[in-house]
């Protein structure tokens, strides 16, 4: 891993590690219960409703 300018990393990978990267990427696996409930508590913890969570995601 090579640092650039503005603390940003080029991590360069394999063939194969990028294949898999790149397939998770565009077929996530879904979302189960553990991260579901892990997301909720974050929320909770931070008082972020869903909805202002995904106007912030949507604003970036």
């Amino acid at each position: 891993m090579e640092l650039q300018e503005d603390n940003l990393a080029v991590v360069e990978l394999s063939t194969r590690d990028s294949a898999t990267f790149v397939g998770a990427l565009l077929d996530p696996k879904p979302v189960n219960a553990r991260l579901q409930d892990t997301i909720r508590r974050y929320r909770e913890l931070l008082g972020i409703e869903k909805r202002e969570l995904l106007r912030a995601i949507c604003r970036r």
